[in-house]
């Protein structure tokens, strides 16, 4: 089993700085008797790395599935950070576009 430690501050995806970075574990909430980042801040992180390493694209995909099996809303939109905002909508509207063919 492997196991990333992962620094508040650090830059997600291609690690150079970017305006979407790790957070501090005080940002965290609590889950089932755990804590966990925000689907906001989750979101965040991972389309910063798909968008900023070709070796991170499986990211892309894990918004996909969130948004698929979490629901959730594309409202959100406006809580994430510009840089990462238009993928977002590109990847929600896809993945609503596909539940409709579907239904």
């Amino acid at each position: 089993m492997q196991i990333d430690v992962l620094l508040a501050g650090d830059y997600p995806g291609d690690g150079l700085p970017k305006s979407v970075s790790f957070p501090s574990p005080d940002v965290a909430v609590l889950g089932d008797g755990f804590r966990v980042l925000s689907v906001k801040d989750l979101v965040e992180l991972k389309l910063a790395s798909g968008l900023t390493n070709p070796d991170c694209l499986k990211d892309l995909a894990d918004v996909q599935e969130l948004i698929r099996h979490a629901d959730v809303p594309r409202e959100l939109v406006e809580e994430l950070d510009p840089m990462v905002r238009a993928k977002f909508v590109e990847i929600w509207d896809a993945t609503r576009r596909g539940a409709i063919d579907e239904g």
